[in-house]
């Protein structure tokens, strides 16, 4: 065999090589990318919903500050009794925070 061929050879074999090595080098590289984009995604999907939770959450508050405002001032055309019941049907979690707060808005 002459040593052309042989050189020959072993460059294919280099080249089909290094070949190889490209393509589970570049298939390392996407699988990362696609990865990242995955967790790109759930990080947008993540912020969106605290972003939602958090809008849901400043609507139930100011309906809850404009339902004791309400409460306090028709405070003086209920009595005792009837003005602690109304007050009391509030949810018990906000009570003290949003009856301080409207008190602080009403005057």
């Amino acid at each position: 065999m002459d040593w052309k061929v042989i050189a020959l050879g072993i460059s294919g074999a280099l080249a089909f090589a290094g070949f190889v090595i490209f393509l589970i080098v570049a298939g390392k590289k996407l699988a990362k990318l696609e990865e990242e984009e995955a967790k790109r995604k759930r990080a947008e999907q993540e912020a969106k919903r605290i972003s939602e939770a958090a809008a849901a959450q400043r609507e139930r508050e100011s309906h809850h500050v404009e339902r004791v405002k309400d409460i306090i001032r028709h405070a003086d055309d209920l009595g005792p009794d009837e003005f602690e019941l109304r007050l009391n049907s509030y949810p018990s979690e906000n009570r003290a925070t949003q009856a301080a707060g409207a008190r602080r808005d009403a005057h």
